[in-house]
């Protein structure tokens, strides 16, 4: 069984909300613990440490290229300068342009004139569109109309078009990655639901290199599934309805006419 008490190193509580910072080690030692490769009254060895931890970096790597398990979405804003439309962004050890998540899902983006508060939407270029802009050199400045983002490793790579004429703030929402365990010590706050789901998942991806058939625990296999995909239901967020020019909103599966009402 899980040991939440074990796990949790600090809780940040706001109404019915709790954040639990959790370890590498701590997410470690209860996922060996659930598959029964560690007695919870002996400490985790500093073999299977290093081990867990190499497991638990690749596996953190992998929710970051879904789209549902990383958390909701995040609002951030960045100084843009004037005559210059290309930026990067990642992390600071890099020493990119903007210091923060490097981009993966950008979902929407603006920029604000200086001296105003509206944001001014900005149409997000996909490689196509990207790819017919016919001249990509372009010095003509102005409100910028369009953002392309380019996920380059280290850091991505952000082209404004046209460049800005001015100083200006440049927002970007986003899926802000799930925090990297670099060692077993840090301590990073997670949203409820996520220390369920990585340690029942965590001990599915310990099972190999521990030579422990996991197939033997069909309850074990089912609670990271379901864990899993509590979490990604959690990140879907709401979802508004589309409208044309006839007064017609929809959603996926229906339509409704504004006049009518049907």
């Amino acid at each position: 069984m899980l040991s939440p008490l074990r796990l949790r190193a600090g809780l940040f509580s706001c109404g019915a909300v709790h954040l639990t910072s959790l370890t590498g080690e701590a997410l470690i030692s209860a996922a060996l613990e659930r598959l029964g490769a560690k007695d919870p009254q002996n400490d985790l060895s500093a073999e299977d440490a290093a081990q867990g931890l190499g497991v638990l970096r690749r596996m953190v790597g992998l929710w970051n290229t879904k789209t549902l398990l990383p958390p909701v979405r995040q609002r951030s804003v960045f100084s843009i300068t004037a005559s210059d439309g290309n930026y990067t962004i990642g992390e600071a050890g890099h020493t990119p342009d903007f210091a923060g998540d490097r981009l993966r899902f950008l979902e929407a983006a603006a920029v604000i004139a200086s001296g105003e508060d509206r944001e001014h939407k900005l149409g997000i270029l996909t490689p196509q569109r990207y790819q017919a802009e016919s001249d990509k050199g372009v010095t003509q400045t102005g409100m910028p109309q369009s953002i392309y983002v380019e996920p380059t490793v280290p850091v991505a790579t952000i082209t404004l078009f046209p460049p800005p004429s001015a100083t200006m703030t440049l927002v970007l929402y986003y899926k802000p990655l799930i925090a990297q365990f670099t060692d077993l010590v840090t301590g990073h706050y997670f949203d409820e639901g996520y220390e369920a789901a990585l340690v029942s998942n965590l001990a599915v991806w310990l099972a190999g290199p521990f030579r422990i058939n996991v197939n033997e625990d069909p309850m074990l296999l089912a609670e990271a599934a379901d864990t899993r995909g509590a979490i990604a239901s959690l990140n879907e967020g709401p979802e508004e309805m589309a409208a044309d020019p006839n007064g017609y909103f929809s959603d996926a599966d229906s339509g409704w006419l504004m006049e009518t009402g049907e």
